[in-house]
């Protein structure tokens, strides 16, 4: 391995910083990357030595459409991986780390065929479920993955749709990755345990590699004065909820519902980061718009005593992570993406849309204790470092 490609949707965000912090790792290891990416993350520049950006904004806005039409997504990036293929044989790109790709980011079937034709190494890590269906990345409760996706019942799924090609999707998929001359797929446990289940993945190479994030960055800090400038006096609990508003399945509505149940209680600060929409409001909902500051971010994360996340469908998502690196503890669905993460007090399930299981579960909440914050970081440190993802994943294309 010597010159290796790192494609992803985006060069930031939480998907963009896994393959930013793999890029750093080969790099720092004397290995030649490149980090490929469709979009510049909310006009973000990485400033890397290698970039290569896959197409412009008018083409991807296209190809964009086409796939939500017809549900084929990336297949319509098909001249802009024509380029991008052009480029890694100039390079002789030799090993290929495909991160988030399912936002029409590159035409797969091409991909694997240069993997074939030049004897690359791909490695899949998935930052969901996508790799193992027809085109959703969640399929939440629907088990079609396990025998094709014939007939999906949920378009509205992200990635939405309008015509119901999932059938072909997956037979699709399935040519591509015959294609490979070497593939494996990185994940958590608990996303293993399904793909091993999946019709797509069932007789793959199946890795267990957790997420991970940036402790340096996300680490426990004392107080800043930042209860002072949200004017949270000591004796109230902060409660802190980080996601996209726009995004439902991260359970923007449910922590709502949860919020009004406490409006007339002055003990609790509530604080929504990423809020965006236009949902009526309770009084005491407080929320700033999307922080691409990390660093002030983990402020935020540090200061709270309790990481609300109340997602349908997710898989040990890097929010939660970065609070638990934080010294904050979570409450969440009982879900098996979530609870993988781990155990009381750091993870704290309650069934999911269960409001009142929520509710009572922060009216017990207390001021978080230093020792809690330990106990919440240690975790992060053994399990959850960045610097081990990017060594195993590194490790699995040499091997």
């Amino acid at each position: 391995m010597k010159n290796v490609a790192i494609i992803n949707a985006y060069n930031g965000g939480s998907t963009g910083n896994i393959a930013i912090n793999l890029y750093n790792a080969l790099e720092s290891r004397g290995f030649n990357p490149y980090l490929c990416y469709a979009a510049e993350f909310y006009g973000k520049k990485s400033n890397l030595c290698n970039e290569i950006k896959i197409c412009s904004k008018l083409y991807r806005k296209i190809q964009r459409v086409l796939g939500r039409i017809t549900g084929l997504q990336g297949s319509f990036s098909y001249v802009a991986t024509k380029k991008l293929i052009h480029k890694f044989k100039n390079i002789k790109i030799d090993t290929i780390y495909l991160v988030n790709i399912h936002c029409d980011t590159v035409n797969e079937r091409l991909l694997f065929k240069y993997s074939n034709d030049f004897k690359a190494k791909i490695i899949y890590v998935m930052i969901d479920e996508y790799p193992m269906t027809g085109r959703c990345c969640y399929p939440e409760k629907c088990e079609q993955y396990k025998t094709g996706c014939l007939d999906c019942k949920n378009l509205s799924l992200y990635p939405p749709a309008i015509l119901n090609t999932t059938k072909f999707g997956v037979f699709r998929k399935q040519k591509s990755y015959n294609l490979a001359f070497s593939l494996a797929f990185s994940a958590p446990m608990s996303v293993i345990e399904r793909a091993k289940e999946s019709f797509l993945l069932k007789d793959r190479k199946l890795v267990c590699i957790n997420e991970g994030i940036n402790t340096n960055i996300f680490c426990v800090k004392k107080d800043l004065g930042l209860r002072n400038k949200l004017h949270i006096p000591e004796d109230k609990i902060f409660i802190l909820f980080v996601a996209p508003s726009g995004d439902l399945r991260k359970g923007c509505i449910d922590y709502i519902k949860c919020v009004k149940r406490f409006e007339n209680n002055p003990g609790y600060y509530f604080l929504h980061i990423g809020y965006t929409s236009n949902y009526e409001l309770p009084s005491n909902y407080n929320y700033l718009g999307y922080i691409t500051d990390q660093t002030l971010l983990a402020d935020y994360m540090s200061c709270a005593d309790l990481f609300v996340f109340p997602s349908v469908a997710d898989s040990s998502p890097s929010a939660c992570l970065n609070a638990i690196a934080c010294g904050t503890p979570i409450l969440c669905y009982d879900l098996p993406g979530m609870t993988c993460m781990g155990e009381s007090p750091i993870i704290n399930a309650v069934k999911e849309h269960n409001i009142d299981e929520m509710i009572s579960f922060i009216q017990h909440t207390t001021r978080k204790t230093d020792e809690l914050s330990q106990v919440c970081r240690k975790h992060a440190l053994d399990y959850f470092d960045e610097k081990d993802m990017a060594g195993r994943l590194i490790s699995l294309a040499l091997n």
